[in-house]
């Protein structure tokens, strides 16, 4: 068993095979993960009156799924009819029987709509329902959450704001839906400002076929835009804004899932740019890393501001990372030789070191070996490009959080200091980098931790090729010393010695980095080599 999901306890003594209690659902393999193979099996499960669990279902996984299909759900009911599950204490569970070997552990099964409901005549009876399939298109052409001064003027808003609404629906029920009054609003919540521009979501009237998705656009009358972007440049920017877009209609006869009848997606404006929306389906990895390749997602500065943080997503993949290397880039106005900004021999933090996530950010600030920040300008109406460049040389490199709700034109590789080129169309999602600007640090995710700069004493420096090293406090066992040239390249790792002997390596630049191997906790000198 993978995962489990198991219901409360739930009085079922005054109910007997007559009163027609039936468990309904609806079921779907992988989605936008991995398919279930051939002995993978999603089961479902009744608790009985001796307390034992009853396999009442089970549900097959294939061998022969695309990466890129997202099959649909299927609608499921079961009849609780036995007499031994009439009783106060009975439960129902989904258990997610994998096959416990390599990357099969993380296929996947999805389940909605769990209802346990009385008075079902057929176990065929789905659910009487018309509901939206999708949250609101985010507002943003271009990201899913971006600093409000980037929309400092009218030419901004028409750049980044979209006029169109991308809108999903399903009918369940056995015939033609024809819908009545809908609406989609705009409200900016920190200032409680509503835009006062709302249109329909259709026209009503619309028909709705039976049993299939329906999906389409709707466009926003000029008019409304107009308004919009009037309302968007006349909010004043602050550290935090955020734009509600609610849809909702008018269409039911079952209270119990009339809820979904309205839909609200939040867009956080804040002090970063994000092309995702936080959560990460896949991964992208490099294998047979050669400790040169990179990875970069590409973002626009619409006014000159400084950027000073970037947050990274390392998914839970791939084992053990935390003692590979990297180096931070960020390249501006072009991906070209050199960029303008490298924090060299960072590691790869995961959040849960500081709190309970499988989907948290690290922040890494911009800063030099000493720790001092360095802010780096984007000129107004500029491109820059922020990412990784793997140092490690292992089989598999650093993973990359990858959204696939969010694809967007603005990932892009570099392997063995080649060419650029954008990710392949199998990758088709946004990488989790989000660059932060403005004077404050995200409070939120791992920050990068140093040792005290007082620990030890490296001299002397310049040097002809002996260096020595000299701990305050401390056990030199706790220690790993790496070694890296100007580029961040890693040239020699070792344990802790009081002497290192660089008499082989060219004159130049160099970073003594000293890693505390039970901490996790960086100190990095730059040393000057001057050989004779």
């Amino acid at each position: 068993v993978g995962d489990r999901l198991t219901s409360k306890a739930i009085d079922l003594s005054g109910f007997n095979a007559s009163t027609n209690v039936s468990l309904r659902f609806f079921v779907a393999q992988k989605g936008y993960g991995l398919g279930p193979e051939l002995l993978d099996e999603l089961t479902v499960e009744f608790r009985n009156d001796q307390r034992e669990w009853v396999k009442v279902a089970t549900f097959s996984g294939t061998d022969d799924m695309p990466l890129d299909s997202v099959p649909p759900f299927i609608f499921n009911g079961i009849p609780v009819d036995d007499p031994q599950f009439f009783h106060e204490a009975f439960q129902f569970r989904f258990n997610a029987n994998i096959s416990p070997f390599g990357e099969y552990e993380n296929d996947l099964w999805h389940v909605d709509y769990v209802m346990l409901t009385k008075n079902i005549t057929s176990s065929n009876q789905s659910f009487n329902d018309v509901a939206f399939t999708n949250l609101p298109t985010t507002i943003l052409k271009n990201y899913t959450s971006m600093p409000w001064k980037h929309l400092d003027a009218e030419q901004d808003v028409e750049k980044e704001v979209w006029d169109v609404f991308g809108v999903g629906l399903y009918n369940h029920y056995p015939n033609i839906a024809i819908m009545g009054d809908s609406k989609i609003s705009i409200k900016e919540t920190t200032t409680n400002t509503a835009f006062n521009q709302d249109f329909k979501v259709f026209e009503s009237g619309q028909n709705i076929p039976e049993k299939e998705p329906y999906n389409f656009i709707r466009t926003v009358p000029s008019v409304n835009f107009s308004g919009i972007k009037d309302v968007m440049v006349g909010i004043s920017d602050a550290p935090l804004r955020n734009l509600e877009v609610k849809y909702q209609f008018d269409y039911s006869d079952n209270a119990t899932t009339g809820f979904n009848n309205t839909v609200v997606l939040n867009t956080p404006f804040s002090n970063y740019f994000a092309h995702d929306d936080g959560t990460a389906e896949r991964q992208v990895v490099i294998k047979s890393t050669t400790g040169t390749e990179q990875l970069v997602s590409k973002f626009h500065a619409n006014v000159e501001d400084e950027l000073r943080y970037v947050e990274i997503m390392f998914p839970f993949v791939n084992g053990d990372i935390s003692s590979q290397l990297f180096n931070l880039v960020v390249y501006v106005d072009t991906l070209d030789d050199e960029p303008e900004f490298q924090r060299s021999l960072l590691k790869p933090l995961q959040p849960n070191v500081s709190y309970d996530t499988l989907q948290g950010f690290t922040t890494y600030p911009l800063d030099n070996f000493a720790g001092e920040l360095l802010p780096l300008t984007i000129p107004a109406n500029t491109d820059f490009y922020v990412g990784i460049q793997q140092v490690s040389i292992v089989n598999a490199g650093i993973p990359i959080g990858l959204d696939l709700q969010h694809p967007c034109d603005c990932n892009y590789f570099n392997f063995n200091n080649d060419s650029w080129n954008p990710l392949p169309e199998s990758y088709q999602g946004a990488m989790m980098f989000r660059p932060v600007f403005g004077d404050t640090a995200p409070t939120s995710g791992t920050k990068e931790v140093a040792i005290s700069q007082n620990l030890v004493t490296i001299y002397p420096n310049p040097s002809q090729g002996k260096v020595k090293l000299k701990l305050s406090n401390g056990d030199y066992l706790d220690y790993q010393i790496t070694i890296a040239n100007s580029l961040g390249q890693v040239m020699k790792q070792i344990r802790f010695q009081p002497e290192l002997d660089l008499t082989a390596f060219a004159n130049g630049v160099y970073f003594v980095v000293l890693t505390n191997t039970h901490t996790g906790e960086n100190f990095s000198q730059r040393i000057i080599l001057a050989k004779p």
